[in-house]
């Protein structure tokens, strides 16, 4: 597993890969899938908004034998809308030193909310504890820029992006310079990425190195130095796997200008159609 580092945290790193359980039933599908990014060394697993998720989720860590005495920390992210609610939230989870807390940012009154006292007060007391705060933004570039304005501790954001999403480029370069590192969900934009129309294969078809359409829609993400990890909810272990399997290729301002012209082509043919 490759591994990137979440530049405000001295000594810590984030893999490459983050399993998504939110919503998920909690069965032996969801506890393999567990298992299986345990076992690809993954370092968090992604819970949203999903209480229960979280709770089945350390439940079963708690409960599983790690290699090397490794942590597996998880991300949740608060659904109130008030500092009362926050108190219950952190009461609800009782988050361990390494969980990752994301703030909503997916209106006004949110990013309202995050400058309160009430909300900053609580905010850094967790973070003494160990507690290492984001923002989710959903995709919207006006949003994720404001709560980067708060002055809120952050060292995270969760949103969607993928390669057809260029309009977050500006707000993505804006939180690498602030050492605030990405979380990229959708990275197949709903599974278009990698089912895209006819005039996509013919581009990826004479692409100058032959790639799936899913790994080039992974390596496009990941060329990006300020995204630390691509956050998926896999439906089973063999495509949890197999992803794994083309984020480890990928490294930051790596691939050469002919493979991000077969990039920006696709991205423009999909847009078009």
């Amino acid at each position: 597993m490759l591994y990137r580092h979440l530049p405000k945290l001295a000594n810590t790193e984030i893999s490459v890969f983050t399993l998504s359980v939110e919503e998920r039933a909690q069965d032996e599908v969801t506890t393999a899938l567990i298992d299986s990014a345990i076992e690809a060394l993954c370092t968090h697993i992604f819970t949203g908004t999903d209480s229960a998720a979280f709770l089945y989720t350390r439940s079963h860590l708690r409960t599983s034998p790690l290699p090397d005495n490794r942590q597996v920390t998880l991300i949740a992210q608060f659904p109130g809308d008030t500092a009362e609610e926050l108190v219950q939230f952190l009461d609800t989870l009782k988050p361990v030193p390494g969980d990752i807390l994301l703030l909503p940012a997916l209106s006004s009154p949110d990013i309202h909310l995050m400058r309160s006292a009430s909300i900053l007060r609580l905010v850094e007391e967790a973070a003494t504890q160990g507690i290492i705060w984001g923002f989710s933004c959903g995709g919207s570039a006006e949003l994720a820029s404001a709560a980067l304005n708060t002055g809120l501790p952050f060292c995270c954001w969760y949103g969607q992006f993928n390669y057809l999403r260029t309009e977050l480029l500006p707000v993505l370069e804006q939180a690498g310079e602030q050492g605030v590192v990405l979380l990229a969900a959708d990275p197949f934009a709903g599974g278009l990425l990698e089912n895209p129309p006819a005039a996509v294969h013919e581009i990826f078809s004479n692409a100058p190195v032959p790639r799936s359409k899913d790994e080039w829609a992974l390596r496009a993400i990941l060329e990006h130095q300020e995204v630390a990890s691509v956050v998926w909810k896999a439906p089973n272990v063999p495509q949890l796997q197999r992803k794994i399997i083309f984020l480890e290729a990928a490294r930051a301002n790596s691939l050469p200008r002919r493979e991000l012209d077969v990039i920006e082509a696709a991205s423009k043919a999909i847009q078009e159609v």
